[in-house]
């Protein structure tokens, strides 16, 4: 692969965002459950609680979420300016805000929110770059606060050469940091995990799994 075959995050998720949901969707074993299964650690409540999410793109993990927190305040961050304008025209009768950009390079406020979500985004980021994201993001939860992951998984082995792939394309000139240009890097479920202890976060448990993805708990405490 060459650096002509590959497209800036932003520019690949608005390139593909009329599609989007559909062709996503059809990606996930046990799509429609997967999305259902995001909002299993949420608390049924009335209160205003203040969520981010991460790479939201057109919102697919939301719709679960409100069933259970209709009055839940939503900041939304993303690379893509189509997903972001699919998202706000379908939740414009929600508390949501959006911010266009990098969550990597975004400044969040401590001790402010009682959920992160990460829904399918952390897959292109390596091990380094995940570990410096999980501690902000557990800085900006508030004591007791729960980061959400679902994502998209591998075994060892199979992660072991997504990652050599990586490293080749680097090795040939091309700057895939920070998830920079869409290339795939997922890792294992268990590894990932590793990663949320190492910043921190306890406990952190698998609450629901399907062949090729799952989703990931994990409790500022």
């Amino acid at each position: 692969m060459a650096q002509d075959d590959l497209m800036l995050m932003g520019e690949f998720f608005d390139h593909v965002s009329e599609d989007y949901d559909v062709v996503h969707m059809s990606h996930v074993d046990r799509g429609e459950e997967f999305y259902q299964a995001l909002s299993l650690p949420v608390a049924a409540t009335q209160l205003p609680v203040k969520v981010l999410d991460i790479g939201c793109g057109s919102g697919l993990e939301l719709e679960a979420f409100f069933a259970k927190a209709s009055n839940a305040h939503i900041h939304c961050i993303d690379l893509s300016a189509r997903l972001m304008a699919k998202l706000l025209s379908k939740y414009a009768d929600y508390a949501v805000t959006a911010h266009l950009g990098s969550y990597l390079t975004y400044e969040y406020p401590r001790n402010h929110y009682n959920y992160v979500l990460a829904s399918s985004t952390l897959h292109h980021l390596l091990d380094a770059e995940k570990s410096k994201l999980f501690l902000a993001l557990r800085e900006a939860l508030i004591p007791g606060g729960r980061l959400i992951v679902g994502d998209y998984y591998l075994s060892p082995a199979a992660a072991a050469k997504k990652l050599a792939e990586y490293d080749e394309l680097v090795a040939s000139g091309i700057d895939l940091s920070n998830g920079k240009y869409h290339f795939d890097v997922p890792t294992s479920a268990v590894h990932e995990m590793e990663l949320l202890t190492e910043a921190g976060f306890t406990p952190v448990r698998t609450v629901w799994e399907s062949s090729n993805y799952a989703v990931i708990v994990a409790d500022k405490r």
